[in-house]
């Protein structure tokens, strides 16, 4: 008899150890995963200065001043930069969405891409610039003149602001 009270116990004892063994733990696994982002920048465009007496009708100043769209840094595997341009439109002319207002009556400022498509950026952010598979840096290129669309009833220094939104995916 005491050797089968003794094997119970073992087993008793070794039932105990076997539950307090057990440990039960939760834990969250999290993860981001992002379109990538890239260093964008412009230089400031100084179209020339032009004598007024050239404005005589619908005068494009023939000096396209080029500028490039630059990136770097760009994420790995980015699929394509979509860069849309807004800003204020021509106030001369009745808001011609084609110019970009200059403060100088009957002669705004028109932004071309000149990539193969040569699309007027207009500023209500209706034409964008589309690069697929931009790599990791590189440079796009457009060009900035005077385009007049009207009489010119002032001379001085004109100015336009655009604000370039970039999309990433």
């Amino acid at each position: 008899m005491r050797t089968l009270a003794f094997k119970f116990t073992v087993a008793a004892g070794l039932l105990c150890v076997a539950s307090f063994a057990q440990a039960q733990t939760t834990f969250t696994v999290t993860g981001t995963i992002t379109t990538g982002t890239c260093t964008i920048a412009v230089n400031n465009i100084n179209v020339g200065s032009f004598n007024a007496a050239s404005f005589t009708g619908s005068y494009q100043s023939g000096f396209v001043t080029p500028v490039n769209i630059s990136y770097s840094g760009c994420s790995q595997g980015m699929q394509s930069l979509t860069f849309k341009f807004t800003g204020t439109a021509d106030k001369t002319t009745g808001g011609n969405t084609n110019y970009w207002d200059s403060g100088l009556t009957g002669a705004p400022f028109e932004l071309r891409d000149t990539s193969s498509t040569g699309t007027v950026l207009t500023p209500n952010g209706s034409s964008t610039i589309v690069i697929n598979s931009p790599g990791t840096s590189g440079t796009h290129p457009i060009t900035a003149q005077f385009h007049q669309t009207g009489t010119l009833t002032k001379t001085g220094t004109g100015s336009a602001t655009v604000t370039m939104t970039v999309t990433y995916t």
